[in-house]
């Protein structure tokens, strides 16, 4: 018994020294996509932009520093989706999904990145192409204080740009024929019914 109790309060010790070790995030910038932004779609009550449509550009102005990481917002329709990051002229495979909805998914920034800022461009990856709702830039291992910004705000830090064809919007000819295409089909008549 004074055994178990004690082999219990060393694994307590443990896993609250883990606690505190445990490494500090601190975001430094974020970007969620709007619903009128251009390329923008809505899935599960999030605005998002696909890459199959769109190449996303995301420029972040923070400068490079060891530790960062990029985390996206990751949609996934119960299926596998996969895209590819060019981080400051290097490319990085992104995958994940297998879930319903939006995820975060961490993207590893390459070593020896330099410059002012990050300029980030996701584009369509071999596969079902990726779409993301959100965008963070996170700092791991830092004891720095977040960034004075409204967490709130739709965006800190980093902009959002898409390049590719709009889908045309439906054309105005037969513009009365639309009530009638757009509504709820009728349900199958009676006589569809006794044939089958």
């Amino acid at each position: 018994m004074r055994r178990s109790i004690a082999m219990t309060a060393a694994l307590l010790l443990a896993v609250s020294a883990t606690a505190d070790g445990a490494p500090k995030e601190t975001v430094l910038a974020w970007y969620r996509v709007a619903a009128d932004a251009p390329h923008a779609q809505e899935y599960h009550g999030a605005a998002y932009v696909w890459t199959g449509a769109a190449t996303i550009d995301l420029v972040i102005d923070v400068p490079p520093a060891p530790g960062h990481v990029l985390e996206l917002q990751w949609g996934s329709k119960n299926d596998d989706r996969s895209a590819v990051a060019t981080i400051n002229g290097k490319q990085v495979r992104v995958r994940g999904g297998g879930y319903d909805g939006f995820r975060p998914l961490r993207v590893a920034i390459p070593d020896g990145m330099t410059g002012e800022r990050y300029e980030v461009r996701l584009s369509a990856g071999p596969g079902k192409a990726g779409f993301i709702s959100a965008a963070r830039l996170i700092a791991t291992g830092t004891s720095a204080a977040a960034p004075k910004a409204d967490p709130k705000a739709a965006a800190h830090r980093i902009t959002l740009k898409t390049d590719g064809p709009v889908a045309p919007a439906p054309p105005a000819v037969f513009a009365e024929m639309r009530l009638l295409w757009d509504r709820e089909p009728p349900p199958p008549s009676r006589w569809v019914k006794a044939i089958m």
